[in-house]
């Protein structure tokens, strides 16, 4: 036998050299070569160097046997293959890996094809790619499951774009893993591959249902399954992988998603309307909102003329969308439903209900109110068609069809006092034909109210806006005069303070037109009549003083040149800010100076009161001198009012409070003058927003206010209201509900 020459050449039984061999060392056997350990992850790209498999140095290597010398020890060969690898010595390298496959048994098969692979990864690093692989299909060989070796053939046949190739060893891969998910994942990876490879569809179909098999909750590979069956029109098997999808889906919307798409397939594929609405509704009941499906359904039944059914899905939804607080679906159904129920059930008491629950939703939707408003005409209840009428009136005030209804339902009922106002509503909207025309002609009041009663505080409670606040106006009554003597004080010592000329007051009970209206107003108003004040500055009409005393300054506008009913309006709109409750904001007319008094107010009975820093030294100001000037018997009343803000939270709106005291002085002068005309002549010329209200809300105001009950109630309280006595023209005739309602 001979001696070894190097450490890298050495002699083993049987006079063979190891310089002298292949890699393939799969013939030689040694039944005492001691087993590696399994194989490591797949190699990194050819453009560097993978780290080497190891074997397990674990084991110590058995005791020579008498036939043979001891072989050399497998550790320091895998060493020196390492250290190589990472310096890339890649031929020294290869030289170590080449010495440890002559050494191990080629009957451990694992070991064998992991130092095949070692190989082929060197030769990747090399850039021989044809070696690698001839290397990766000798670890194959030595062990035909050998994942590293067919996870590396695989990425380079999808290099090389090979797809033949990627799908061959995808499908040993699959078939070499044990674990139930990888080799799953490993199947949808090579129906992939096989639809690259333009394969049959069976085999593609084969690779994933055994992938679905293997994990069958797994929602990827079922859609990936789903999508080819789609391509190859499978349409049963298409519905039975939604069916599955569905069954492993705990997602509401998912399972409407996955339930409307086996709803499209049954329709424009398979042609079967009944199974496509079934799976819709299914659809809908896993998600209400699902609009497309609702939208697809109702189209469907619609051509099949079927509204019973129709009507029953619509109930459905709505009560699922009204749980699940979806309001704007619920409305949008709900109002679907009502106009199904009126147009082709001819079901009237069902319609009026579906609509009351769709506006209890969206108060201010006017076309459900209208339709509403029409179906109690056609049943009759005309009372309740003027109040859904007022009520679109006040929503969308320039709406001129809601007039041109009210004055035919008024008409009708015999209301010409209120038939009237409808009138003008649609003459100041430009909308009159004949009939309105003839009316206003024959009774448009030419002079101001008479009333046989003033106007009492319930009654102005009545037609006062939304925004008012009784709560707010209380503290203002209790704070008013030592709120406005401090302003007053203040005023005075900035030389800003108005002061009243004797000899430019006017006499109410005098001649002048002005003067005399002004006093009528307050009578009729319940108002003490403040100075009246000639200004000859030639800007002011009617303006309120800041002075000692409550006074009103009257330019030469007023005085001359206005009719009686103009100047009812003025005076009317005008005393309203000299009621208790209101005078505060002639001396505190800004949303700072009014915060300011309201919260001096509140901190006497709570002083420690936050206080917003831009306005805190006013209000300490005001707190001080409420305090201190403010009676035992006020400061209780004070408590009592605060005690009543902290029992509704303690909520404000100053902005929204002002906006209504303007709307009520608006609505007062028209009351007082009686024609809207007039009325909005008057306001559409002031140019200046008054409270942050343009002319334009005020009118709009006035046109919802005059067709409002409220304002009739006063009118017939006042006793001024026109009676059904007087000789009126003939109506035209009323339709009494649009077609296709019933009565």
């Amino acid at each position: 036998m001979r001696a070894m020459r190097s450490s890298s050449r050495f002699v083993i039984p049987g006079g063979v050299k190891a310089d002298s061999l292949e890699t393939n060392m799969s013939d030689e056997k040694d039944d005492a070569r001691p087993s590696l350990l399994p194989p490591v992850s797949i190699p990194p790209p050819s453009n560097s160097v993978p780290p080497p498999s190891r074997v397990n140095r674990s084991i110590p290597a058995p005791p020579p046997s008498r036939a043979m010398l001891p072989m050399p020890a497998i550790e320091p060969m895998l060493d020196k293959a390492d250290e190589a690898r990472n310096k890339r010595e890649f031929e020294a390298a290869l030289d170590e890996y080449k010495k440890a496959l002559m050494v191990v048994d080629p009957s451990d098969s694992h070991t064998c094809a992991s130092l095949y692979a070692n190989i082929a990864e060197v030769k990747r690093a090399q850039g021989k790619r044809r070696e690698a692989e001839l290397n990766y299909e000798k670890a194959l060989s030595a062990m035909a499951t050998h994942r590293r070796s067919l996870e590396a053939l695989v990425e380079l046949a999808e290099r090389e774009g090979e797809s033949e190739r990627v799908v061959t060893y995808r499908r040993r891969l699959a078939y070499a893993l044990e674990e139930p998910d990888a080799r799953s994942q490993e199947l949808c990876r090579l129906a992939a591959a096989q639809l690259k490879a333009g394969a049959d569809y069976e085999l593609c179909a084969e690779s994933l249902e055994r992938a679905s098999e293997l994990r069958p909750k797994h929602a990827g590979t079922l859609k990936q399954l789903a999508e080819l069956y789609r391509d190859h029109n499978q349409h049963k098997k298409l519905i039975d992988v939604y069916d599955r999808l569905v069954d492993h889906t705990d997602d509401d919307r998912e399972r409407s998603r996955y339930r409307f798409v086996q709803a499209e397939v049954m329709l424009t594929k398979l042609r079967d309307e009944p199974r496509s609405l079934a799976f819709m509704e299914l659809a809908l009941v896993d998600d209400p909102s699902h609009e497309k499906a609702l939208v697809t359904m109702t189209a469907i039944r619609t051509r099949r003329e079927e509204w019973g059914e129709l009507a029953r899905v619509y109930e459905r939804v709505v009560i699922e969308l009204a749980r699940a607080k979806k309001a704007d679906e619920a409305f949008f159904v709900c109002k679907k439903l009502a106009t199904l129920r009126r147009d082709r059930l001819l079901d009237g008491p069902g319609a009026v209900e579906a609509f009351r629950a769709a506006l209890e939703i969206q108060p201010g939707d006017v076309e459900a109110r209208s339709a509403l408003a029409e179906l109690y005409v056609a049943k009759g209840e005309r009372h309740a068609a003027v109040r859904e009428l007022e009520t679109i009136a006040w929503a969308e005030p320039r709406r001129a069809q809601t007039y041109r209804r009210l004055f035919e339902l008024h008409m009708r009922a015999s209301r010409p006092d209120r038939a009237l106002y409808a009138a003008e509503c649609l003459e100041e909207l430009g909308s009159t034909d004949m009939d309105h025309e003839l009316y206003l002609q024959q009774l448009r009041p030419t002079s101001p109210i008479r009333p046989t009663v003033p106007l009492s505080v319930a009654d102005l409670h009545k037609i006062r806006p939304s925004g008012a606040d009784e709560i707010l106006e209380e503290i203002l009554t209790i704070v008013r005069d030592v709120a406005v003597q401090h302003r007053v004080e203040v005023l005075g010592r900035e030389h800003k303070l108005s002061v009243t000329d004797e000899q430019k007051k006017l006499d109410p009970e005098g001649t002048g037109s002005a003067a005399r209206t002004f006093a009528w107003a307050g009578k009729v108003l319940g108002i003490d009549l403040p100075d009246l004040v000639i200004m000859d500055d030639g800007r002011t009409s009617v303006a309120a003083m800041r002075a000692a005393a409550p006074a009103v300054a009257v330019g030469p506008s007023v005085l001359t040149g206005r009719s009686v009913m103009e100047l009812a309006f003025l005076a009317g709109r005008h005393l309203v800010y000299y009621r208790p409750e209101h005078y505060a904001l002639i001396f505190y007319p800004t949303l700072a100076d009014l915060t300011a008094l309201v919260l001096g107010a509140v901190s006497v009975v709570h002083p420690d009161l936050g206080k917003p820093t831009a306005i805190k030294a006013e209000i300490e100001t005001l707190f001080n001198k409420l305090s201190a000037k403010l009676s035992d018997e006020a400061k209780a009343q004070l408590k009592a009012a605060v005690e009543k803000l902290d029992a509704r939270g303690g909520k404000m709106e100053l902005l929204t409070w002002m906006k209504s005291v303007e709307l009520l002085a608006t609505r007062c002068g028209f009351l007082l003058t009686s024609d809207l005309r007039v009325a909005t002549k008057i306001v559409k010329a002031e140019e200046r927003a008054i409270a942050e209200l343009t002319a334009e809300d005020r009118r709009s105001d006035l046109l919802a206010f005059a067709v409002s009950s409220a304002f009739a109630d006063v009118r017939e309280k006042l006793g001024v209201s026109l009676h059904p006595s007087i000789t009126i023209p003939p109506p035209r005739p009323v339709d009494p509900a649009p077609s296709g309602s019933l009565e």
